[in-house]
Order: C-alpha cells, then structure tokens, then sequence
C-alpha cells in the first residue's frame, strides 16, 4: 500500500501532531507500506483557503492523490482541501489531532464565538468530504460525532513510549529530593496556560522549595511568549525557559522531574502527559479537553484558568513527598493501562488498508 501523508509546515517541528505523524510513517514503512510525505507552508487559515482556487495548487493535489493508493490529511491543512477532495483519484482519510473550532471555545469573546461557529461549518464541509477520519481520542471522535455521522472512523490514541526511562532509581528519590522540581513541556502559547502557571507561582509562599524549567518552542505566540520570560524573570521562585531542545534533553527533564504542570486551556489528547507518567512524573492538567481521561488517577486535574488550584496542588507535593511518591506510583500504573505505539499504528493500518480495499 502506497500512503500518501499531506501535512503543513516542518513535520520535524516539535509537537504532538508531528510526533505523531512521524511515528505513524516510520512504523508503516517498517511493515511493508510505502510512504510519501508532502508539505505546504504552514500559513494563516485564510491563506489556507485560498488553495481551493489556486489552479498551481489543485493540479499539485490532483497529481498527489493519483501517484498514492490512500492520502492522509493531517487537520493542519484542511483549510487547503476541504472543496477538493471530492474530485481526487484517491481515497482520503483526515487525521485529526486538534480542530481549530475546539480552540476557540475556550474563550468566552464574541468574536471567538463568531469564529467557532465559522470553523466549526467549515469543519464539517471538510469532514463530509474524506473517506475516513482518524480520531486522536474519544473527545475528538465525540466532537466529530456532534457534527457529522461519519461512515468510517476510528480512534488511535497517541502512546507515550517514545522514551526509555530508568523509572525505579526515579521513584525512589521523588520523596528525599529538597527542591520540587516541575517541569512544564509545550509550545509557549496561550492555550497551554503558561500565564496560569506564572500566576500560580505568585501565589506560593517563599517558603515553599520548588524550581520550575519550561521546554518549547516560543515561535508560536513570539509577543505570549516574551511576556511570560518577562513575568518569570520576576518571580523569587527560579523559572528556566529552555526554548525547543532534543529528543535526549526531554528525557533528561522527565528523568529529573517531580511534576509536570500544563495547565492548558485545552488539550485534544495531552500526549506530553502521557510521557511524564512514563516515567513516573506526576502530571498536573486540566479539565478542559481530554487530559483529564489521559491522567486518569494517575496525577491531579484542577479546572482552567484556576491559579489558585495550581499553587496548592504544587505547594501540596512540595510540603508531602509522601504523597508525590504515592502519585509517582499511580502515574506509572495509570501510563501502564494506555495502548503502545504498535497496538496504535497497527490499528491504523489495518483501518488504511479497509478503505483502499473499498
């Protein structure tokens, strides 16, 4: 089976989406599949739209879909194809990671709600028109679901196992440790609450020893992001923004880490969850998305944009290393329950292979 994967911007750019897609490549190549990548640039949703009329670009697509057996669509680039993909060759199959109308529900504005409802009817022109819809959780399939019915679909939830970690010498420290250590992984941006997590940390007594390193990219929301170095450069308590690092130095950050505190505004999935507990990091999320079913018992989840919520739960591991190293336990167990990248990709390619076979 030739595959065909259609994704905006550099899929070596660190997300969840890229992982993701990259992981799922890798491993179809590696059972027999032939896999193609394409790229666009990654540009502004209207820009995206436009491609639906550029002749340059439907040509593009329109050789694509005749050069490969099934074309996946990242949901980055549904804008680009939503009006096209009646008249390709090949069966299409949207995998979809985050959709742009849940973004905008965590606002409260008129114009975010204007531009949910906008998203949300594009969304659902885009949906009709594939073959197949790959869901990253059941919050994504039930969103999904609320709009259209789709004929073919299946959840293949992301895996945390991409690391190796020494879990028992870092179990075994999390309650002698003086400082508590939280680790905070994600694109600087607003809709992963690093202005909570900057708020919460006001709210913590000097008395209380933690330290806190912040790992991603901060190209996203460049202004979002100078703010929150801005902010953590005034706090008492020692904030280090690392920017995007390795693959090696992620693992070094969870190896070395208590908590894991993401306070985002809403998370489709929340895969960097997922890889904390794997090493038995301790996860602070929230209930907005599904980081909740992610996180399960295995760690805390407090409501967005709750401050307040976030210091005492930060203050309570810092004060009780008994109940961070119970935690550990339980967030062990709980990344123990979650499927692995083989019973995940292997799922997907016997679904890819249904739908070419009609």
């Amino acid at each position: 089976m030739h595959v065909g994967l259609l994704t905006a911007g550099d899929i070596h750019t660190p997300s969840g989406g890229h992982l993701y897609n990259k992981r799922l490549c890798q491993w179809l190549e590696a059972h027999g599949d032939r896999v193609s990548i394409y790229t666009i640039p990654h540009r502004s949703y209207g820009a995206h739209l436009t491609d639906n009329v550029r002749p340059r670009f439907r040509q593009k697509l329109a050789a694509i879909a005749d050069s490969v057996d099934i074309l996946l669509e990242d949901s980055l680039v549904y804008p680009s194809v939503l009006q096209l993909n009646a008249k390709l060759a090949a069966p299409t199959v949207a995998l979809l990671h985050l959709l742009p109308s849940t973004v905008y529900q965590v606002g409260d504005s008129m114009s975010e709600s204007l531009l949910t409802t906008l998203h949300a009817q594009a969304e659902r022109l885009y949906l009709n028109s594939v073959d197949g819809i790959i869901h990253n959780s059941d919050l994504t399939k039930q969103t999904v679901n609320n709009m259209i019915s789709p004929s073919k679909e299946l959840v293949a939830p992301p895996a945390g196992d991409r690391f190796d970690p020494n879990t028992g010498h870092s179990q075994r420290t999390r309650d002698v440790t003086d400082t508590l250590r939280v680790l905070v992984v994600g694109s600087v941006c607003h809709r992963k609450g690093h202005d909570t997590l900057i708020e919460s940390l006001r709210l913590i007594p000097d008395t209380v020893d933690l330290a806190v390193t912040v790992v991603g990219q901060t190209t996203a929301e460049p202004e979002f992001a100078r703010q929150i170095q801005h902010a953590a450069d005034r706090l008492a308590i020692p904030v280090t923004v690392t920017g995007a690092i390795s693959d090696d130095l992620l693992a070094k950050h969870f190896a070395d880490a208590d908590v894991l505190a993401l306070p985002s505004r809403y998370e489709s999935f929340g895969m960097v969850y997922l890889e904390a507990m794997s090493f038995g990091v301790v996860p602070i999320g929230t209930t907005a998305g599904a980081a909740s079913s992610v996180i399960g018992d295995g760690g805390i989840v407090i409501p967005p944009n709750d401050p307040n919520a976030l210091s005492s739960a930060l203050e309570a591991f810092a004060l009780d290393r008994s109940m961070l190293r119970s935690y550990s336990f339980r967030a062990r167990n709980r990344y123990g329950e979650h499927p692995d990248w083989e019973t995940t990709a292997s799922s997907i390619q016997e679904f890819l292979t249904s739908i070419v076979a009609g």
